[in-house]
């Protein structure tokens, strides 16, 4: 038996801390196995949560209430107000009942039931103390009910595993996270959910041929999602399968057209040397964002820097800002360095490239070319060839 005094006012505390001996010397008189305490505001938040997420009536919890747990940990009965010894020894007895019998002895009627009570699934108590707050709490529930299984048809290991590893991946603990859906497709292969969350948590871990293998077995039950194909996509170019990776883009589009996926599959055609291929996407992309700085960049320095494809005043048009307005962005001030370059304004194409070399040596970012282009507007002439 274990009593908790909840009632008193936080300002008694060191009141109690005075009456804990006089408290505990009453119990061992009642009996050596009774003990006492007293319980915070916190783990008393904590124990009305644990009630709501089993009985169907949402009501506060009263004083008192009392919890029968079995020799397993299991909580068996929930009592709402004063409760007889009388009631507590015969609830007792049917701590190693069928669960028909637990379920008849729950009404103080007798006769047939027309449905069996559905009951809560305990992943249900997991999730109600995730939205009161106590991550720590259904974290610490989930990982025991993963050590020692539950033989109740509700319980269903795998989506307790795919909230585990949501829990991890929310506070940033993708290696923990990554272990708990692995172990849900472990579970269940066919398991969809598990297998996208992997594939996100495997990218944040940059283990992209990984995240790729997840969500391609994610789409085998869904061929028609375009998110799931940009992702996959993403996790080919960031593994070096850019053949794969424009292909899968493609199929994006097909299913719903976004000026990302436009931007992305045109930066995946520069790296298979398809320029004039990736202008199209590019300008797709400005068709749908206008003001998408990093495809209208893209596109000018292409149009800045390519044998066959330059074109200085349109490039700057694409750029056609205030050229301090990206100062901090250098990609933008070379591309612009560049096209003023193209046209024979040195000048202007000094000062930008300046800027540039700045930003560098400030971010501490070693991009050799950046240097090497200034040098080449200081003497007049003009770049051709790659970003980096």
């Amino acid at each position: 038996m274990l009593a908790l005094n909840v009632d008193e006012p936080e300002k008694y505390k060191s009141a109690r801390e005075d009456q804990k001996e006089e408290i505990e010397t009453l119990l061992t008189k009642i009996s050596p196995d009774f003990e006492g305490g007293f319980a915070s505001s916190l783990l008393l938040n904590k124990f009305d949560v644990l009630q709501r997420s089993i009985l169907r009536r949402q009501r506060p919890m009263p004083i008192p209430t009392s919890f029968l747990v079995d020799a397993r940990g299991n909580l068996r009965v929930i009592y709402k107000g004063p409760v007889d010894v009388s009631q507590i020894i015969a609830d007792a007895k049917l701590l190693e009942a069928s669960p028909e019998e637990t379920v008849a002895a729950s009404t103080p009627y007798v006769g047939k039931w027309l449905g069996t009570p559905g009951g809560t699934s305990p992943n249900t108590v997991a999730i109600r103390f995730l939205e009161g707050g106590y991550a720590k709490e259904a974290e610490s529930y989930l990982r025991k009910l993963a050590s020692a299984p539950l033989e109740n048809p509700m319980y269903k290991p795998t989506e307790a595993m795919v909230l585990l590893g949501a829990i991890c991946a929310d506070q940033g603990r993708y290696t923990e996270s990554a272990e708990a859906f692995e172990a849900a497709v472990k579970q269940n292969p066919e398991q969809r959910q598990a297998h996208v969350e992997l594939g996100r948590v495997y990218t944040k871990l940059k283990r992209h041929a990984e995240a790729a293998t997840h969500y391609r077995a994610a789409l085998k039950r869904r061929q028609d999602d375009p998110e799931l194909r940009f992702n996959l996509a993403m996790s080919l170019q960031a593994s070096g399968a850019t053949p794969e990776a424009i292909e899968e883009f493609r199929r994006a589009n097909e299913l719903r057209p976004t000026a990302l996926t436009h931007h992305h599959l045109g930066n995946a055609l520069i790296g298979i040397g398809k320029l004039a291929d990736s202008i199209e996407h590019f300008e797709d992309a400005l068709r749908l964002q206008p003001k998408f700085n990093a495809a209208a960049n893209n596109l000018a320095w292409i149009l800045a820097t390519q044998k066959s494809l330059l074109n200085a005043d349109e490039a700057l048009i694409l750029l056609k800002n205030d050229p301090y307005t990206f100062s901090d962005d250098l990609r933008i001030l070379e591309t612009r360095a560049a096209a003023f370059a193209l046209k024979n304004d040195f000048k202007k194409a000094v000062k930008l490239q300046t800027k540039a070399t700045e930003l560098a040596r400030k971010k501490k970012w070693k991009i050799p070319k950046v240097f090497e282009r200034l040098d080449l507007y200081k003497r007049s002439q003009t770049y051709i060839g790659a970003y980096y």
